[in-house]
């Protein structure tokens, strides 16, 4: 599969709907995003609300959910929803799955099962892994940092993988960052509580290198 130019990344849905109806989803991880197991031992998460931004095929959210957390998943491509739904009725769990462009269709409110309203302060953890880097570096992405820090309890986690330009060499233009640029985007609005360079996916042969990130909101 070809990458699309970076720009893409940022203004396209439909190319992302595209993507999952093609199946050609290659930063899809075949299971759940291995990181977690690391993240609720490391930070003794043991229960809460989760919000899974950009959950895609909701692999990840269906796993917490496993574990007996309450999530939520979000995603703007309608057929990785329905995957997504899929799924945890074939696992037998419920994970609130819903459609829609964050922040724009999830406005703050009142939660509840009929609309998109999310309300604030709900959620203990909010987990990213490939999502915000996609965002740009302006006013789009501190609208959604702003809205993920509004979701989120005092002293809840907010847990992020970005793919890395350090160390990188596939070129992936404006959708690779800095650590520099990743601590300037988050300073107004996070307090990062760890960050190391790491992998994309792990245990993946060649996986790229990716900042993680464990933040508590300001």
């Amino acid at each position: 599969m070809t990458n699309p130019p970076a720009r893409v990344y940022c203004v396209s849905m439909t190319w992302w709907e595209s993507a999952y109806r093609c199946g050609h989803v290659n930063w899809d991880p075949g299971e759940y995003d291995g990181h977690l197991p690391w993240l609720l031992d490391r930070f003794e998460i043991r229960c809460g609300r989760v919000i899974d931004l950009g959950c895609g095929t909701g692999k990840s959210a269906v796993w917490l959910a496993e574990r007996g957390f309450d999530v939520v998943g979000i995603d703007f491509a309608p057929t990785a929803v329905r995957q997504a739904q899929a799924l945890a009725q074939r696992r037998g769990v419920k994970v609130d799955f819903r459609c829609g462009e964050f922040p724009a269709d999830f406005p703050a409110g009142s939660f509840g099962e009929t609309d998109n309203a999310l309300r604030l302060g709900a959620f203990d953890l909010a987990v990213e892994r490939g999502f915000l880097q996609h965002f740009g570096r302006g006013r789009q992405l501190q609208r959604a940092l702003r809205r993920i820090a509004q979701l989120l309890r005092p002293q809840a986690l907010f847990y992020s993988l970005i793919t890395a330009r350090e160390g990188n060499r596939r070129g992936w233009g404006s959708s690779l960052w800095s650590e520099a640029e990743i601590r300037a985007a988050m300073q107004e609005l996070f307090l990062i509580r760890y960050m190391e360079l790491s992998v994309f996916t792990p245990g993946e042969a060649g996986s790229m290198p990716a900042w993680l990130s464990v933040m508590s909101p300001k």
